[in-house]
């Protein structure tokens, strides 16, 4: 009877362990979308245009309204917390935040 015991108790061990590993394969970003990211601001040039910032150090664009939006990273190994993105026209902008 043990002998029968011993490969079962195997056998769930193992499928406990690997599970994960199936389940994580099909994972899905949903909600929130675009990120999980912390959004505090953005700037709409137009219906269709917007640049968001937030933390930890994201940047994201839209060019369709929003359905669809490009995430940045800022590079350089910073903690930035961005608070606040102001731009002056099309391509001349800031944004402010928090190290």
């Amino acid at each position: 009877m043990i002998k029968y015991i011993r490969p079962f108790i195997f056998t769930l061990i193992m499928l406990f362990i690997l599970s994960p590993h199936f389940v994580q394969s099909q994972y899905v970003w949903q909600n929130p979308l675009p990120t999980g990211n912390f959004v505090r601001d953005i700037h709409a040039f137009d219906d269709s245009r917007a640049i968001a910032v937030g933390y930890p150090e994201s940047i994201m664009k839209t060019t369709d309204g929003g359905n669809n939006w490009e995430y940045n990273e800022l590079v350089g190994g910073l903690a930035v917390q961005l608070a606040s993105v102001h731009f002056l026209n099309d391509t001349a902008g800031y944004t402010c935040g928090d190290f």
